[in-house]
């Protein structure tokens, strides 16, 4: 199998050429084997998933967190979860809840990432490093509304 080279805040890491994941997912799959069921076999709850990343995008768009385009964009990439595409991707362990949110950062961000900021063709991710993950999850996730409604800023 063919591998890219990816960094993080713990090393490299190859990861497969054309995964639509990253290093904290093959680490993920690495480290925390805790149920033995993929969560790629759990296609309603990762449509679940995607509908509430699309959700916190037009929150966030709302709340002027994110201009709307990169909202529409986390939208797009959202549906395409929704409407039932890369479901393989997800190969992490269903038993870890940081897991599971890395892993559809990682797709999520990837999608948007090489598709619309780019404007490149479907391609898996080929050459984003960790700083391009984090500093587009930092403008996903700047606000954080809690359940009485208050916002309050991340410093991510």
């Amino acid at each position: 199998m063919k591998t890219r080279l990816e960094f993080d805040s713990i090393g490299a890491m190859n990861v497969p050429k054309n995964a639509y994941f990253g290093v904290h997912t093959v680490r993920a799959v690495e480290n925390f084997p805790i149920t033995g069921v993929k969560l790629n076999h759990l296609p309603d709850f990762i449509r679940a998933l995607a509908m509430v990343k699309r959700a916190a995008a037009k929150a966030n768009a709302e709340l002027g967190s994110i201009d709307q385009e990169r909202a529409d964009w986390i939208a797009a990439a959202c549906q395409d979860l929704i409407d039932g595409q890369y479901h393989d991707t997800f190969v992490v362990d269903m038993g870890g809840e940081l897991t599971v949110h890395c892993a559809a950062k990682e797709l999520l961000l990837c999608r948007v990432y090489a598709n619309q900021l780019w404007r490149m063709q479907l391609t898996p991710c080929k050459a984003i490093d960790s700083s391009g993950w984090f500093y587009l999850w930092h403008v996903m996730l700047r606000h954080i509304r809690h359940s009485n409604g208050s916002v309050i800023e991340k410093n991510v």
